[in-house]
Parts: C-alpha cells; sequence; structure tokens
C-alpha cells in the first residue's frame, strides 16, 4: 500500500474543514487524476524570482505580467494557465504583501521537500528561504505561497501551514541555524494575507500529528 501524503497546504485546509471535506481532500490525494496540471506555474516563478533576484522591484512584476498578457503559444490549458497567473501577479501587486521589517537575504531552498507525520508525506516544498545574521548567528524561515483564487487558505489554517514549516525548518536546520517563527510564513496570494508562524506551537503540532493519525486511518479505508 503507498504511504499517505498530503500537501502542506491541503493539511492545513484538512485542520480546519468539516469531515465530509476531509475525507474528500485524502481521497484525491490517494486517487489524484492520471493528468495533474500545476496550475499557476508562471506566477509562482515569478514571485519568487522577484524575491530572490529582482531585489522586490514591482517594476519586474508589471513587466512579466505584460509578457504573459501577449504571450498566446501553447495549447487552451497553457493559455488559461499564464490567464490565472497574470490574476495571481495582479493581485500580489494589488495587496501590497507586508513582511516583517527586517533586511535579510531571499534564497531558493535546495534540500527540504517532505517530512513524515504519524506515518503520514507531508509535501512541504517552500517557495523560499530567507537567511540573516543576528550577533554572529545565522537565523532561517521558510516561505510557502499559496496560489487559489476561490480557496483561500483561512487565518487558522494559515497557522497551522506556518507551524509546518517552522518544525521543518527546525529538523532540517537546527544543527546549522536558528529558526526563526516570524519568519516561517504562510503567503495566500490572492487575499494578501501573512501569517507568521505562532508563538505557541505545540498544541497546534499535537493537532497536526491526531490529524495525520487520522488522515492514516482514512488512506486505509477509502477504496
Amino acid at each position: 500500500m503507498a504511504i499517505p501524503k498530503i500537501s502542506v497546504n491541503k493539511l492545513g485546509e484538512y485542520l480546519t474543514t468539516n469531515a465530509q471535506r476531509r475525507e474528500k481532500i485524502v481521497m484525491d490525494q490517494k486517487y489524484p487524476r492520471e493528468f495533474k496540471y500545476l496550475w499557476y506555474a508562471d506566477a509562482r516563478r515569478t514571485i519568487v524570482k522577484y524575491f530572490v533576484d529582482k531585489d522586490q522591484d514591482e517594476d519586474y512584476l508589471v513587466d512579466r505580467i505584460e509578457a504573459l498578457a501577449v504571450n498566446r503559444s501553447g495549447k487552451d490549458i497553457q493559455l488559461q494557465d499564464r490567464q490565472l497567473s497574470i490574476e495571481a501577479l495582479k493581485a500580489f501587486l494589488k495587496n501590497d504583501i507586508i513582511l516583517p521589517n527586517q533586511k535579510v537575504s531571499f534564497l531558493r531552498p535546495s534540500k527540504i521537500t517532505s517530512m513524515n507525520i504519524a506515518g503520514v508525506k507531508i509535501s512541504i516544498a517552500p517557495d523560499l528561504m530567507v537567511s540573516y545574521n543576528r550577533a554572529g548567528i545565522e537565523n532561517i524561515g521558510l516561505i510557502k505561497l499559496h496560489f487559489g483564487k476561490h480557496q483561500q487558505l483561512s487565518k487558522v489554517a494559515s497557522e497551522y501551514v506556518s507551524t509546518l514549516l517552522h518544525q521543518c525548518a527546525e529538523i532540517e536546520f537546527n544543527d546549522e541555524a536558528k529558526v526563526n517563527k516570524k519568519w516561517c510564513l504562510s503567503i495566500d496570494v490572492f487575499s494578501g494575507s501573512v501569517v507568521s508562524a505562532p508563538v505557541s506551537f505545540i498544541k497546534r503540532r499535537q493537532q497536526i500529528e491526531s490529524a495525520c493519525r487520522e488522515i492514516e486511518l482514512w488512506w486505509k479505508s477509502i477504496t
């Protein structure tokens, strides 16, 4: 039997929805569509580059929106994806995403992909890593973007996501750097919400573990 699996953003939703929706989430994870298109790919790449390479220059975002708008190549699904990416980038610009006020370096994460909790493989795949030095100590954080025009994450769901980012970063980097909760961020591109890992996390981690045990049970029973 395949190992139960779920993405970090879907787990955030799972923890805040009703039983019927939870079952549907597990069903979709266990039996994904044969062809699963990765929507918002252009928007994700653009926002990552905006932070990592372009020093948060908004003109770069405007240029990318214009470039995507005039590109009519490809199949219908690619044209649709470009339109969604344009809408996401416009929302990102309009929302004026506000991050913690601190000089940091934004990097592309290299080795972080997933973590296992209570027999469930959770796909973390952060979009950005944050690094800065304070008093000679390297501090790091992880950022996960959420794209969903009609499926935005609630604040509570985002807190679960950022809690998982914090936990994952502790596992990956605790021997190398200090993990700063305020820079473990869940960013909802369409709503503009920026939610950092809560200071109190023990109960949330326990709730996450319980949810993973439940997912494992669903996984075995769904056929």
